[in-house]
């Protein structure tokens, strides 16, 4: 099998989200069981992509909206690549490279298989409403019916998919997650100089993009809620992950309104060391989404033994079957009384919650196993056989 893995974005460009650590990741466990994988994406500087991304992918440079990937030169290499592939896997939906690469695609006669990656959800087609339906009208929409297959992450998002009345067949295959390292390194300074100040208290922590879909707002008036109690004094709020859109400084206002400030810290971008380091050192993580395909973050903080709050506008209900932490929907006093349980639980109540969290995600978020399960679905569509919704494992 000839592969061609084609995506907007690879690290080093690890401010675009989730889908970027996804990308990268599912291409490391494809590679264990299929010998001939081209990636191709794009970036605002290809040559640092190309040297330092372990895939080495064909780079082309964006000029303008490099968020939505606009690069005049991805179109002739990718139908150079394309021509040499036997299947070519999409990596998302409404950015420039993967509506080129559908077209293109289509235009060949090659078969292609479309990940969906959020770009269906509500909540995300509601952000520039009429651009978005526009766009899903002309070029989406016709290259998701022409798609030998449409892969979803989450139940949700397949609904979406037969909402739409495609004509290709969907499946739902959830998104994996790296473990942590077995030895890590001790932080840079700063990081461990706040790390050190906050060992004696209980550490809430979130950690992505800094942006309004994040549910961040509802956090902050849960936060405010809760340390207002002489009970909850004695616990912090640490936000940390990149920010584009300039939203911290808004939510640095709010908490300043809410009298907050002494009681929430704002990190930043962390590095990977950094970033286990500060699963491993919450007490809890929280991520109170408005809408996620799947959040990575979340499967990461599971990894790391931590018990996880999130939302049910999230994908992760089965966090109340490993009674690995609470889903709850995105409202300031579910948040607020979610995290009241889980404080006032013992160290080792909530070690072993994390344990049970551990359990989750290997039985079911490892990337080799989710690799094998899309491996399969690639296989049916190169040999013309149907699809089951939920695919088996690899049969390789």
């Amino acid at each position: 099998m000839n592969l061609l893995f084609t995506t907007t974005h690879l690290p080093p460009d690890n401010h675009f989200g989730g889908v970027v650590q996804s990308g990268q990741a599912l291409l490391m466990s494809l590679k264990k069981l299929i010998s001939n994988i081209t990636t191709c994406c794009v970036s605002a500087n290809p040559k640092q992509v190309i040297e330092n991304n372990i895939h080495h992918p064909v780079c082309t440079k964006t000029f303008i909206c490099h968020r939505w990937g606009f690069s005049p030169g991805f179109a002739p290499r990718f139908k150079d690549l394309a021509q040499k592939a036997d299947i070519v896997v999409i990596n998302g939906i409404m950015t420039y490279p993967m509506t080129t690469a559908g077209i293109i695609s289509k235009n060949l006669n090659k078969p292609y298989v479309v990940s969906l990656r959020g770009g269906l959800l509500p909540r995300h087609m509601a952000m520039k409403p009429k651009r978005k339906k526009a766009f899903l009208k002309l070029f989406v929409r016709p290259i998701l019916n022409n798609a030998a297959a449409i892969h979803a992450t989450c139940e949700a998002e397949y609904n979406c998919a037969i909402k739409l009345g495609l004509k290709a067949p969907a499946i739902i295959v959830p998104n994996g997650t790296n473990l942590p390292p077995e030895n890590l390194e001790n932080p840079d300074g700063d990081l461990s100089k706040k790390l050190k100040s906050l060992s004696k208290q209980r550490l809430v922590l979130f950690m992505g993009r800094i942006e309004p879909i994040k549910g961040l707002d509802i956090l902050l008036q849960s936060w405010a809620d809760l340390t207002s109690e002489d009970h909850y004094k004695n616990v912090n709020l640490m936000i940390a992950g990149p920010d584009e859109r300039n939203y911290t400084r808004k939510l640095k206002s709010m908490t300043s309104k809410l009298g907050i400030d002494d009681k929430v810290f704002f990190y930043g971008m962390v590095d990977n060391n950094s970033k286990w380091l500060l699963y491993k050192q919450a007490d809890i993580f929280i991520l109170p989404s408005y809408s996620e395909n799947f959040g990575l973050v979340v499967a990461e903080a599971l990894a790391s033994g931590t018990p996880v709050i999130t939302t049910t506008s999230t994908p992760w209900e089965n966090l109340e079957t490993y009674n690995a932490g609470k889903w709850v929907s995105p409202e300031k006093q579910s948040l607020a009384n979610a995290l009241r349980q889980l404080l006032d639980m013992s160290g080792e109540k909530l070690r072993t919650m994390g344990k049970e969290g551990q359990k989750m995600v290997r039985e079911n978020y490892s990337w080799d196993r989710i690799a094998g399960k899309l491996v399969s679905v690639y296989q049916y569509v190169l040999e013309k056989k149907d699809i089951s919704v939920y695919p088996g494992k690899n049969r390789i």
